[in-house]
């Protein structure tokens, strides 16, 4: 995924998604019956959540199998995908982060916390097409899928210019 690095108001390096990212054109998910679960048409997806991020947990399956698990307790955020052996913890330390964008396409992970000023990328194996999400959260949240169905953040309608004015296809 194309990203904007950038300095912010707290002088802060921030890498958060490019703004070619927020054309594309992302249908809202509503959760079954009120609750907190999501049905997915396994196309790429993203979450917003905007607010208290602490005791949120996020799990998205595919028939019912793991493909990502995000958690976020005590100022850290842990991320588990299938393949994980507990060998290695992937988790970083996100202070009072109040925003989380999470973008999945095709077993590959995109989180960006605090305006980008952590983010990370985590790329699935397995179950890399999820058909069903819970957010447990007290933050507010938004889900929404591509609405052309299609998978693919990096296809672009036009070429996409650089901060280098290099162009990439």
């Amino acid at each position: 995924m194309p990203r904007e690095l950038h300095v912010d108001v707290q002088n802060r390096l921030c890498l958060p998604a490019a703004g070619e990212f927020d054309a594309i054109d992302f249908r809202a998910v509503v959760a079954s019956d009120g609750s907190n679960e999501f049905r997915l048409s396994r196309s790429t997806f993203k979450i917003s959540l905007d607010g208290q991020l602490d005791q949120t947990h996020i799990t998205a399956t595919q028939n019912g199998a793991l493909c990502f698990e995000v958690t976020i307790g005590q100022g850290i955020i842990s991320v588990r995908l299938p393949q994980d052996d507990g060998s290695i913890s992937y988790c970083a330390h996100i202070g009072r982060a109040a925003d989380l964008r999470l973008v999945h396409d095709c077993g590959i992970v995109e989180i960006f916390l605090d305006g980008g000023a952590i983010c990370g990328t985590r790329r699935n194996y397995t179950n890399v097409s999820p058909d069903s999400l819970a957010i447990l959260s007290n933050a507010s949240i938004s889900v929404g899928e591509r609405s052309d169905g299609g998978l693919g953040v990096l296809e672009r309608q036009a070429p996409f210019v650089d901060h280098f004015g290099l162009k990439a296809g």
